[in-house]
């Protein structure tokens, strides 16, 4: 195996699969942190839905301009959105705190999942293109697997608060 297909193939995933674990997760957590914290069974409907209400509307924009500027600062940005999310659930114990948390978490995934299927679909060979993709999607798989059950576990021992 050439160096730098090894290289491409770790940070793929490894990168990966560390923001889906953190991502993923939290979205188990996020029901039961809100039902401790007061909210009805439709507000926790809401805080759900809120992951993916941005992210409805934002996709096809921001994968052309992801194709347009490049996956180097959107994969920067989808970190810090992503780390963002899990702060604002570690200081503010309340219900503004998950909804927002839930906002800034849906568009540092959609932000991260374009960004790194742009940099794995970006290879010229047909055969090389969907070995990183494969990889992505591996690594997807995997950390949406272990993400919950690691938090799960965590929160368990120390509680949702400092699960996050």
């Amino acid at each position: 195996m050439k160096k730098g297909k090894s290289i491409n193939k770790y940070f793929i995933f490894i990168c990966t699969a560390v923001f889906m674990v953190s991502i993923a997760g939290s979205r188990p957590l996020i029901p039961l942190y809100a039902e401790e914290l007061g909210a009805s069974h439709a507000e926790i409907g809401i805080i759900v839905a809120l992951f993916s209400f941005l992210p409805l509307f934002l996709s096809i924009h921001s994968g052309k301009l992801i194709d347009y500027i490049g996956v180097k600062i959107p994969l920067i940005v989808s970190i810090l959105l992503g780390i963002l999310s899990m702060v604002i659930l570690s200081i503010f114990h309340n219900l503004m705190g998950v909804y927002f948390s839930q906002i800034f978490s849906g568009l540092a995934q959609l932000v991260f999942v374009l960004s790194m299927q742009a940099y794995s679909g970006q290879f010229r060979k047909s055969k090389l293109r969907e070995y990183y993709i494969t990889v992505f999607s591996i690594a997807v798989s995997m950390g949406s697997f272990v993400g919950p059950l690691f938090s799960g576990l965590l929160s368990d021992s120390i509680g949702y608060s400092l699960a996050f």
